[in-house]
Order: C-alpha cells, then structure tokens, then sequence
C-alpha cells in the first residue's frame, strides 16, 4: 500500500511520486470528514485506487491513514491542508480524480444503473466480517457529530442519551458508546457504559485500555444494533449490515428534518444502504419501550 504525506520541502513533488504509483485512476478526493473518509476508502478500494485527505484535524487523519491500512487502500493526506496546494492538483489536468460526492455519476447511465452499482460498492464487507463474530447482547449508541451546530443538531443532550440508555437497559445488554473524549465530556460517562474509539475503550468499571483501529472494528463488528446521530457509523455499521437507527437532524426550534438534502442524498441514500432506517427521538423512544428483538 502507497502512503505518502505531503512534506513542507515539495509537496507537489510527493504527490505526484503517489500518484503516479497508484494502480488506477481516478484516485478519489476526501473531505475531512471520518463518514466522507469511509466512504471515500471503501469506493478506492472497490475501484483499486487511492484516497486523497484533505484535513487538517490530527484524529481525522489518524483515522483515515488506519482505516486505509486495515483496508489496504493507498492513502495520501495533506498535513498542513494548504488550499494553493489543493489547487495546483485539483486544477492540473494531469491528474485525474473524482471528488467522493461525484463518483456516483461515473455510473449514471441511468439513475437505477447508478444505483445499483453505488450499493453493490457499499455492500462490500471488506474481508472485515470474517474478523468477528455478532453478539446479540450488543449495542452501539453514537451521541455526537464532530460539529456541535445548534441549526443542525446532530447530537444528543445528556437528558436524550440518558433515556435512551435506561430505555434499552445495561444490565440485560453490552452498550458501548462510540466517540471520543470531547464526546463524552458534552454527555457524560455513564455508569454502566463504555466509551470506544479507535484509540482507547474507556471503561465504566474498570481501567482504561489503548486499542487500535482493528481493536476498534472488531468490536463494532460484534453488535446486533446501533444507535446514531448523523455521523460517521452509519458507515462503518453498513459494512457489517448491522441494522442501524439513525437520528435526524434537528434545526434550532427543535424539530426534526426529516426532509432529505445535497449531503443526505449521498450519505443517506436508501436506495444505496440497505440497513438503516431514520428516526425521530420520540419515535425511538416509543420503540424501545415496547422492546428490543434483536435475537
């Protein structure tokens, strides 16, 4: 696997040392996001290219170089996300690549065509399945997105995360929660949960142990349900087809967005994912005091 970062010395010339190594083009352009990563790494690895990363975040970075590795997709990241740089090779006409929102139109020859071809990319497991095995008594809950936007909610209070938590029940199930250390500062670290990242698993009742990316995905392969904001695990669920509850956005009167934009057409398209279906908090909670069936 090719994995370069741009150096302050010539930053273009390691580019092209990259990209010129790669074994097929287009390679495919990242936004910062972990979700776009994911995305962007599973399409490389379907089209047997390379991601490029523009980011400037140390955690995103770290994620997308590991997640590349454990997928074996050539990786490529900017470290000082300097946009005349971006520029002088998204502007170069001897690059060729695709920008990860617009790979679905390499397979527009209708929009059923394009469609089809998006979910056969984004049902590939990757090899991952074979690295766990499911648990019927696990579950995944994601409180936060990395942007804590007031306009577009993608996150939980404490008051949410709480009711969901007490609704399922940790003594009948394994609950980890998913997110980093800012994360849990904003909801809390509850008594009877985990939190898990890829770089450590930060229990409840015991000590902290440092994990790894593949540490990480094996144990997000274990579970039978998750629970998310609009964030990046829909994404890495998907890859497992763990059946996935996600929650809408909501705008600052509080009410839920349950209308679809640009982004949600890309990163929630249904007729690309298969094991996901939307939510309002209301309707999750109705739904979870009737029970879980996950068996």
């Amino acid at each position: 696997m090719l994995k370069f970062e741009l150096s302050n010395k010539d930053p273009i010339y390691n580019f092209e040392r990259w990209y010129y190594r790669l074994p097929k083009k287009p390679f495919i352009i990242s936004n910062a996001g972990i979700g776009d990563l994911i995305i962007s790494a599973r399409i490389a690895k379907y089209l047997n290219t390379g991601v490029f990363h523009f980011t400037n975040h140390s955690y995103r970075h770290k994620f997308g170089s590991e997640f590349c590795n454990l997928l074996n997709v050539h990786y490529f990241y900017d470290e000082m996300r300097n946009p005349v740089i971006f520029n002088q090779i998204v502007n170069n006409k001897k690059f060729n690549y695709k920008k990860h929102m617009d790979v679905p139109s390499m397979f527009r020859i209708t929009n059923d065509h394009m469609n089809v071809k998006m979910h056969e990319i984004l049902s590939q497991d990757h090899g991952l399945t074979k690295l766990t095995r499911n648990n019927p008594r696990t579950i995944l809950i994601c409180p936060c997105a990395s942007n804590f936007d007031y306009t577009k909610k993608r996150y939980m209070i404490r008051e949410q995360l709480e009711k969901i938590i007490n609704l399922i029940n940790p003594i009948n199930y394994k609950i980890y929660l998913v997110g980093i250390r800012k994360d849990m500062d904003a909801v809390g670290h509850h008594h009877k949960c985990d939190w898990i990242n890829t770089e450590e698993l930060i229990r409840h009742d015991g000590p902290t142990e440092k994990i790894d990316m593949l540490k990480f995905v094996e144990t997000v392969g274990t579970a039978s349900m998750a629970i998310t904001t609009d964030t990046f695990l829909t994404h890495l669920t998907g890859i497992f087809k763990i059946p996935t509850i996600v929650l809408y956005k909501y705008n600052q009167e509080n009410e839920p967005m349950t209308h679809n934009d640009g982004n949600d057409r890309f990163f929630l398209n249904a007729n690309w994912y298969k094991h996901f279906t939307r939510s309002t908090y209301e309707d999750l909670y109705a739904s979870l005091e009737k029970g879980i069936h996950i068996e």
